[in-house]
C-alpha cells in the first residue's frame, strides 16, 4: 500500500478505502447492470418501480422511498441519487428472474459487505485482517460483475479498485468524496466526525510527544553537560594531586610532566566541546525519530497492554487451578457424615464436572436475549495467547436495519416445523400477514420474559402473535438450535471444524431466574442437540463482570481511557444488566486473587427496554383508543411490526440533549381503522386526546416534542433507580460507590444521566461495547469457570423428612404413625438459608435412612422457601421444587442409608446421592419440571 496520511490511524484508512470503493466502484457497476436490464425490460424504470411499490416499501425506509418516487411519483426518479443499498435492492427485486445466479450472488455479497462495513461506523475503523477479507470479497464481486461488459466498463472498475487499494489516499479529499456519496447521510456524517476527531487526537498527540521529546533532549543536554563539567573538575583535581606527588618525588621531571599534564587537560577540554557538538547531533537525530514515535506509540501501547493482560489472565487461570486442586486434594466424600447431622464438604464430582468442560477445544456462548440474540466463541489456544480473541457472529440485517445480534423472533409453519429466525422471521411473517395468509402459522417474538417469575412445566404452551399455541420448550429449543447450527456453519466456513464433543457450550440466563427456569433452558438446549455434559449455564451479570475485569473500559461521560482499576481487592461494586426484558442486578466484591465474590443475593425486575416500548404503545392508545389499537394489533401484524420498528429506530439514538421534534410515521391501516370506527381523522384524534396542543398530527404522522418523547423513558428509569435505592439500604451493600452498567439499554444516554443524577457520589461505568459484555463474558466464563469464588443463595433449600415425633417442638396435627413409630410429617430439613454465602464446589451433606423394610427406592423431594428459617414444607412461602429417585437394594433392614450431597454454589442446583451399602452414586440436576 502507498504511503498513508499520518493524520489518521491505519484502521481509519482501511475504513475509508473500503467504503469509498463500495460507494463509487460498487455503485458504478450496479448502474451499468441496471442500464443493461432496463434495455431488456422496456426502458421505463419508473413504470417498473410503480408496479412493485408495495414490495419496495417493505425493503426501504421513508427517505429512500422519496428518492424512488420523487414528488409522490409525479417526477422521474434519478438513479444517480440512489445509494448502493437502493441500487442493489431494486435490481434484486425488479430483475431477479433475468439476472444470472452468479450476478445475484455477487450483488448480495456487496449488500452484505455494506451492512458489515457500516456496522463499524461508530469507530470508522477496520482492523487489518477484516480489511483484507472485505477488500478481497469486494474486489472479486466488482470484477465478476464487470465480466459481462465491454472493456471500457472493466477498465473503469479496475481503476476504482486501484484507486482505493494501492494509490495514495489523501484524507481531506477522501472525506470530501465521502460527503458527496449518495448513501445513508447520518451514518456517513458520524464517520466523518470520527475521522475529524481522530485527526485532532493524533495531532494533539504529535504536539505532546514533540514537546516531551524536546524537553527530554534539553534535560539530557543539561544533565550530560553538568556531569561532564563535574568529571572534568574531578580529573583536574586528580591530575593536580598527581602533579604535586611527582614534584615532591622527582623534581627534575617537573617541567616535562607539567607539559604532559597540560596536554591532557587540553584534550579533556576539547572533549567537552566535542561532546556538546555530539549532543547537538543527537538532538537532531532524536527529532528525526519523533514522527516514527508518534506513529508507533498507540500500537506499542496496545500490544503491550494485550500481552500483559494475557500473561495476567494465564497466571490467574493457573492460580485458580492450583487453588481448586488444593481445596479438593484430600476429599473424603466416600466417608458418611453422622446421621441427622448436616455437614459441609467439597465433593469430587464438582471437580470432575469443571475440569471435563474446561479442557474442551472451543468455548461457544449463546446469548438468548429478550429482544436480540447472538453467539460468540473462542478456541482454547487463542484464549491462552489473548483472552480477548473472541469471535462474534456477523452483522444481521433487514433492509435499512442492522444489528450485531438478531431479533429474538422465530416462525413455524402450520405443521409447527421451524421456518426462519430473526429479521427473516419478522419479514416473512409480515408478508404472510399482509397477504392474510398468516392465520395457521406460529410467530413468536420477545418471548423470553415468559420464563420470568412463572411456574413452568414441560407441557407449558406459548401463545403466538396470532393466538395460536405451541409447546414452549420446542420454541426455545428451535432458537437455540438455529444459533448453534449457525455458529457451526461459521466455523466450517473459516476452516475450523470442531467435533461434537470438543465444544463447551455456554447458555446465558438472568441471575434472577428460578431453578425451574434454568432447568427449562437446559432441557431446551438438550432438545437442540447440546449434550448436558457439554453445557454450562452462565448468569448474565456475572458474565459481564468477568468481561469487565479483563478489558479496558471507557467512561462515556468523560471519555477517559482507563483500566478497570477502581475495583481493587476488597472493593464492592454493583453490576446492573439492563436488557430488553429485565433488569438483573448483582453485587460483587473483588478478591485478592482476582476472582469475584457475590456479597448479596441477585435481584431484579422487568425494567427493560420493552418497558419503554409499552409506554409508546400506551401513548398511541391514548390517542386512538385502546380497543381500536388492539384491533389494529391483532388484525394487521405486518403494520404493527412496522410501527415498532419505526419507534425502535428513533429510540436508539435519542439523548438528553435532543430538543427537536420526533416524527413517527403511523401505518395507514391504523389511520383507516380509526377513521372507519369513529369517522374522525388522526388530527382530530390528537386534538381530542390528552396530547391536544402538545403533539402535532398530519394525516399519517405524529410530530412529538422532545420532552414528551423522552418522558416515555421515565417509568423505566424510575423503576431502575428505585430498585437500586432499595438495594443500597441493605447492610451488605451500603457504601458501594461504583456501578457497572451493561446490556443494550445501558447505552441509553437518558438512562445514564438519570442514574448519575440520582446517585451523584457514585462512579457510573459503561464499558465499550456494553451490549456485548454479557456474550463475551460468557465465553470467558467458559474458559474460567472458577472466576466466581462464591454466590449468595436467593432462597432457603431443604428436604422433606419425617423425624421422630417430639411433643415439645412438634404440633399434634403433624404426628403420624410409621410402622410402630411416632413421627412428625413434612418437616423442612434446611440445607442452606436464604442469604447465606456458599463457596463454589462446596456441598451440604446429610445422611438419610429408609422408613420401611424392603424399601425398593427412596424419593428425595427438594423444597425451596423465601424464609430464612422455614419449619415445614407446606407453610406459606415454601414450594416443592423437584426430586431425585435413588434405587435401593431391597434389604429387610429399615436402616438403609443414603448420603445426599447438594451443591448450591454453582449456577444450577446439583445433587449426588450415594446408597451407602453398595457405594452406588446417583448424580443429577434436580428435576424441577
Amino acid at each position: 500500500m502507498a504511503k498513508r496520511d499520518k493524520m489518521i490511524t491505519l484502521e481509519n484508512e482501511h475504513y475509508l478505502r473500503t467504503i469509498l470503493l463500495l460507494c463509487e466502484g460498487g455503485a458504478y457497476i450496479a448502474k451499468q447492470i441496471i442500464g443493461r436490464e432496463l434495455s431488456n425490460h422496456g426502458g421505463d424504470l419508473d413504470a417498473l418501480l410503480k408496479q412493485s411499490k408495495n414490495k419496495l416499501r417493505h425493503e426501504f425506509h421513508e427517505k429512500q422511498m422519496e428518492k424512488l418516487f420523487p414528488n409522490n411519483g409525479y417526477d422521474k426518479t434519478d438513479v444517480n441519487k440512489w445509494d448502493i443499498q437502493m441500487l442493489i435492492g431494486v435490481m434484486l427485486l425488479l430483475f431477479r428472474k433475468s439476472l444470472s445466479d452468479e450476478e445475484k450472488q455477487k450483488l448480495k455479497e456487496i449488500k452484505f459487505i455494506r451492512h458489515e462495513v457500516l456496522a463499524h461506523s461508530p469507530s470508522a475503523s477496520l482492523c487489518l485482517e477484516k480489511y483484507e477479507d472485505v477488500q478481497k470479497d469486494l474486489r472479486d464481486a466488482i470484477n465478476k460483475l464487470a465480466g459481462g461488459f465491454d472493456q471500457t466498463v472493466k477498465d473503469k472498475c479496475k481503476e476504482y479498485i486501484k484507486t482505493y487499494a494501492s494509490d495514495p489516499l489523501e484524507v481531506k479529499s477522501a472525506i470530501k468524496r465521502l460527503q458527496e456519496a449518495k448513501d445513508t447521510g447520518d451514518l456517513f456524517q458520524e464517520v466523518i466526525n470520527v475521522m475529524r476527531k481522530s485527526q485532532e487526537t493524533l495531532s494533539n498527540e504529535i504536539h505532546a510527544v514533540e514537546s516531551t521529546v524536546r524537553q527530554d533532549v534539553k534535560e539530557t543536554q543539561l544533565a550530560l553537560s553538568k556531569e561532564l563539567r563535574q568529571e572534568v573538575g574531578r580529573t583536574k583535581k586528580e591530575l593536580t594531586d598527581k602533579l604535586n606527588l611527582v614534584e615532591d618525588n622527582v623534581r627534575q621531571d617537573v617541567k616535562t610532566t607539567k607539559e604532559k599534564l597540560e596536554e591532557e587537560i587540553e584534550k579533556i577540554e576539547g572533549a567537552e566541546c566535542n561532546t556538546f557538538q555530539a549532543l547537538s547531533d543527537v538532538s537532531c537525530q532524536i527529532k528525526s525519530l519523533q514522527q516514527w514515535l508518534v506513529d508507533n506509540l498507540k500500537e506499542q501501547r496496545n500490544r503491550t497492554s494485550e500481552d500483559l493482560s494475557s500473561i495476567s489472565q494465564q497466571l490467574q487461570h493457573k492460580a485458580e487451578e492450583i487453588e481448586f486442586k488444593v481445596r479438593t486434594y484430600d476429599e473424603t466424600s466416600s466417608q458418611p457424615i453422622d446421621r441427622g447431622n448436616a455437614g459441609i464438604q467439597h465433593v469430587s464430582f464438582c471437580r470432575e464436572q469443571v475440569l471435563k468442560k474446561k479442557n474442551k477445544l472451543l468455548v461457544a456462548a449463546i446469548d438468548f436475549g429478550t429482544t436480540y440474540s447472538g453467539y460468540a466463541y473462542s478456541l482454547r489456544r487463542d484464549y491462552k495467547e489473548n483472552p480477548l480473541r473472541i469471535v462474534m457472529n456477523g452483522v444481521w440485517s433487514a433492509g435499512c436495519l442492522m444489528s450485531m445480534k438478531a431479533p429474538t423472533a422465530v416462525l413455524f409453519d402450520p405443521e409447527k416445523n421451524f421456518d426462519s429466525f430473526g429479521y427473516d422471521a419478522e419479514t416473512k411473517y409480515s408478508d404472510l400477514a399482509f397477504d392474510r395468509e398468516h392465520h395457521d402459522w406460529f410467530f413468536f417474538r420477545r418471548f423470553k420474559t415468559f420464563l420470568y417469575n412463572r411456574k413452568i412445566y414441560r407441557s407449558t404452551e406459548l401463545e403466538a402473535a396470532n393466538g395460536n399455541k405451541m409447546n414452549a420448550k420446542e420454541v426455545f429449543a428451535a432458537v437455540i438450535k438455529y444459533l448453534k447450527d449457525h455458529l457451526i456453519d461459521a466455523l466450517a466456513k473459516r476452516a475450523t471444524p470442531v467435533g461434537k464433543d470438543d465444544t463447551h457450550w455456554i447458555l446465558t440466563v438472568p441471575a434472577i431466574w428460578t431453578d425451574r427456569a434454568k432447568q427449562f433452558m437446559r432441557e431446551a438446549a438438550h432438545m437442540a442437540g447440546i449434550e448436558g455434559d457439554n453445557l454450562s449455564i452462565a448468569l448474565e451479570p456475572e458474565a459481564a463482570s468477568i468481561y469487565c475485569q479483563t478489558v479496558p473500559f471507557c467512561n462515556l461521560k468523560e471519555g477517559d481511557e482507563k483500566k478497570f482499576e477502581p475495583i481493587s481487592s476488597g472493593k464492592k461494586y454493583i453490576v446492573i444488566d439492563l436488557g430488553g426484558g429485565t433488569m438483573d442486578v448483582t453485587v460483587h466484591e473483588k478478591q485478592s486473587d482476582g476472582r469475584l465474590k457475590e456479597v448479596y443475593k441477585a435481584s431484579g425486575s422487568t425494567a427493560g427496554s420493552m418497558k419503554i416500548d409499552d409506554e409508546f404503545i400506551r401513548m398511541i392508545e391514548k390517542i386512538v383508543g385502546k380497543d381500536i389499537f388492539l384491533l389494529f394489533q391483532k388484525k394487521y401484524q405486518f403494520d404493527y411490526l412496522d410501527l415498532l420498528r419505526e419507534f425502535e429506530g428513533r429510540k436508539r439514538f435519542v439523548t438528553d440533549k435532543h430538543n427537536h421534534i420526533f416524527t413517527i410515521k403511523i401505518p395507514h391501516v391504523l389511520v383507516y381503522v380509526y377513521q372507519d370506527s369513529t369517522q374522525k381523522t388522526l388530527m382530530t384524534a390528537v386534538e381530542e386526546s390528552v396530547y391536544n396542543g402538545k403533539i402535532q398530527a398530519t394525516p399519517d404522522k405524529l410530530r412529538i416534542p422532545a420532552d414528551i418523547f423522552k418522558s416515555l423513558f421515565k417509568p423505566c428509569n424510575d423503576m431502575i433507580v428505585g430498585h437500586i435505592s432499595n438495594l443500597l439500604n441493605h447492610e451488605e451493600v451500603k457504601g458501594t460507590d461504583v456501578f457497572l452498567l451493561v446490556g443494550g439499554l445501558s447505552e441509553c444516554d437518558i438512562l445514564q444521566n438519570c442514574i448519575k443524577k440520582a446517585f451523584p457520589n457514585v462512579q457510573v461505568i459503561v464499558p465499550n461495547e456494553s451490549s456485548s459484555a454479557v456474550l463475551k463474558g460468557a465465553v470467558l466464563f467458559g474458559h474460567r469457570p472458577l472466576a466466581i469464588s462464591s454466590r449468595v443463595s436467593k432462597h432457603s433449600y431443604g428436604l422433606s423428612i419425617s423425624p421422630l415425633y417430639d411433643p415439645s417442638i412438634h404440633p399434634e396435627n403433624r404426628r403420624v404413625f410409621v410402622g410402630s413409630t411416632h413421627r412428625c410429617r413434612d418437616v423442612f430439613m434446611k440445607f442452606i438459608a436464604c442469604g447465606e454465602a456458599v463457596r463454589i464446589g462446596d456441598a451440604r451433606s446429610w445422611e438419610l435412612s429408609t422408613l420401611w423394610p424392603n424399601q425398593q427406592e427412596m424419593t428425595i423431594n427438594l423444597y425451596v422457601s423465601s424464609k430464612p428459617d422455614p419449619k415445614y414444607v407446606d407453610e406459606d412461602g415454601t414450594e416443592y421444587l423437584g426430586n431425585i429417585v435413588v434405587d435401593l437394594p431391597g434389604s429387610r433392614d429399615d436402616n438403609v442409608a443414603v448420603n445426599v450431597s447438594m451443591m448450591f454454589g454453582e449456577t444450577e442446583l446439583m445433587v449426588e446421592a450415594t446408597e451407602m451399602s453398595r457405594q452406588k452414586k446417583y448424580r443429577a440436576y434436580f428435576d424441577c419440571l
